[in-house]
């Protein structure tokens, strides 16, 4: 078996020594505690951290052997929602659905049923291909996941656009 050099630290700041190379991932791979992972060039390393660590605002990996590898975000297909954004901001954390928030706009991952339960809010959608760095979710002891029927029974109990009430 051959052995792979090993990054137990991560850099948040640019370091003074070049990058040896990158590593693109997608908003769900940088959450990692261990993992082996191929730079674009096709070298592996191993990801050893003492605990699962959330990658965004970091810069990148400090392997054992003194090189740095950066960490750069993937482009991911996602939904642009405007309009009224704090009214779908919040059907959308209903929902515990990942959401990237911006002034002007929100971004959520491609969901078709999602996209008709925001349409018939009045939302404005369009699809994008861009990084995804979606708010990081409150620690609360436990664990929720967003399921179908819970998007499919909002989409029957939402309002039309224009309309007022909360759909739940």
């Amino acid at each position: 078996m051959t052995d792979f050099p090993t990054a137990r630290r991560l850099l948040r700041d640019t370091p003074e020594v070049p990058s040896h190379g990158r590593v693109v991932l997608s908003h769900l791979d940088r959450a990692i505690r261990v993992r082996a992972l191929t730079t674009e060039h096709g070298e592996t390393f191993v990801v050893d951290l003492p605990e699962r660590t959330a990658l965004d605002g970091y810069f990148g990996f400090a392997l054992e052997d003194g090189r740095v590898i950066e960490i750069i975000y993937a482009e991911e297909q996602l939904l642009e929602v405007r309009g009224d954004l704090a009214r779908y901001a919040w059907h959308l954390g209903a929902l515990n659905l990942h959401c990237q928030v911006e002034d002007t706009r929100l971004l959520i991952q491609q969901n078709a049923d999602v996209e008709a339960l925001l349409q018939q809010l009045g939302a404005k959608i369009t699809s994008v291909s861009e990084p995804f760095s979606p708010e990081p979710p409150l620690a609360l002891g436990h664990h929720h996941h967003a399921h179908q029927s819970h998007i499919r029974d909002a989409m029957d109990n939402a309002p039309q656009s224009g309309s007022s009430g909360d759909p739940f």
